[in-house]
């Protein structure tokens, strides 16, 4: 019968690894904390947007329409001037 070798422990070295993994943890918060910073700044110009709409509708709508200009001239001239 065959006996098997003892398996050593996998001896790691420490600092390298932990240090990649901890700079890829980093870069990949700093890069959704900065999506989500877009997100919200792209959000806050919609409702801006939205908000500028909605005054300028409420703005045309309580304006009256002006009153349709009167020619300086008297009916008849004015007739003959084709205005």
């Amino acid at each position: 019968m065959r006996r098997r070798p003892l398996l050593r422990p996998v001896v790691r070295p420490r600092g390298a690894p932990l240090l990649r993994g901890a700079l890829v943890g980093g870069a990949a918060y700093a890069a959704g904390r900065s999506s989500a910073r877009a997100a919200r700044r792209e959000q806050d110009q919609e409702e801006a947007i939205a908000d500028l709409q909605a005054q300028q509708q409420q703005q045309s709508a309580a304006a009256p329409s002006p009153a349709p200009a009167q020619s300086p001239l008297p009916p008849a001239k004015a007739k003959l001037l084709g205005i």
